[in-house]
């Protein structure tokens, strides 16, 4: 007698195997991508682990930095605001909305030495926020303009 797989496939017992662990599947088999496991192989190495709840994830998985997530456990690691279809940056492994990404690790300004969450402009090696980049003669505020700013970089 033969085992029936699904695709209306048919198998012999000694036929219908893991692709991972080449053990004899009963008819407790998972299934991934046309491929036959066993319950242990799938959920230890095919399945993937959500990296905060540590538990098999069933369904859609986010994957950055080679870890998985729950879609309902991908958020910001310090103001745990979903991060699902948002820009994010990962700071030793662990996800950051943008603006706490640039806060807590952005570049700091020359001149107020805050960690800027906007963008910076460089110039003579030194950083500074959009507010800060002013003329040391005149206080007023400059514009980026890469071609007048290229020369002093």
């Amino acid at each position: 007698s033969g085992i029936n797989a699904e695709y209306g496939e048919s198998y012999h017992p000694y036929h219908f195997s893991c692709q991972n662990c080449y053990k004899p599947l009963d008819n407790k088999y998972k299934e991934k991508d046309n491929q036959f496991y066993c319950q242990l192989c799938f959920d230890t190495v095919i399945q993937d682990v959500c990296a905060a709840c540590k538990k098999a994830i069933d369904g859609r998985a986010i994957k950055a930095a080679s870890k998985a997530w729950c879609p309902e456990h991908f958020l910001c690691y310090q103001c745990e605001r979903p991060l699902s279809g948002d820009k994010f940056m990962l700071n030793e492994g662990k996800p950051y909305c943008q603006y706490h990404y640039m806060k807590m690790f952005g570049v700091r300004c020359f001149y107020c030495d805050n960690r800027s969450s906007m963008q910076v402009i460089k110039v003579l090696n030194k950083n500074y926020c959009e507010n800060h980049f002013f003329c040391t003669g005149c206080d007023t505020l400059l514009e980026e303009k890469k071609s007048r700013l290229s020369r002093w970089t």
